[in-house]
């Protein structure tokens, strides 16, 4: 999934289950279910709130292969106001609302995003198996697909559907 899409989806889901919690304080952290091991010995682990990680106050550089030695290290204090944009915190909350609810993330969404609205035919996963059967492709004005060639090289099942 792309970290865009993920992005969309933490925060709908974020304000989706505080919305339904009795008590949003209740919310709790990240670290008490999942946490990211290259952090884990680091007690400022103990810090990160779902707040903080969608706030991109996690205190964390973009992704851990930009660090020099490739993993995961606060570079400030979480919280402290300062942000920093950091897809990682994204991947951490989207783990921590997997273990909490014991789902994985794609399901998670269908279940809160996608199904109360209604979008029946919409999907965050490349694994779901009618996916490939309602690809949109491009046409040219004789309604011919554009891409026949490439599809057809890549993605054989598609052919059956045109």
């Amino acid at each position: 999934m792309s970290a865009m899409l993920r992005t969309v989806f933490c925060i709908v889901l974020f304000l989706s289950l505080v919305s339904c919690a009795s008590n949003p304080s209740s919310f709790v952290p990240p670290s008490d279910y999942s946490i990211h091991p290259d952090i884990l010995h680091d007690p400022r682990h103990r810090q990160l709130t779902p707040r903080v990680l969608l706030n991109h106050q996690a205190g964390f550089l973009k992704w851990p292969h930009v660090y020099e030695d490739g993993k995961l290290a606060f570079i400030d204090e979480p919280g402290n106001g300062n942000y920093n944009y950091a897809g990682i915190g994204f991947r951490i909350f989207a783990q921590f609302l997997e273990a909490k609810l014991e789902k994985p993330f794609p399901q998670i969404v269908r279940e809160h995003v996608f199904d109360p609205i209604g979008m029946t035919w919409t999907t965050n996963s490349h694994d779901e198996a009618s996916t490939m059967q309602h690809v949109v492709l491009p046409v040219d004005e004789q309604f011919q697909n554009v891409f026949h060639d490439v599809i057809a090289k890549f993605f054989p099942e598609l052919e059956e559907h045109e």
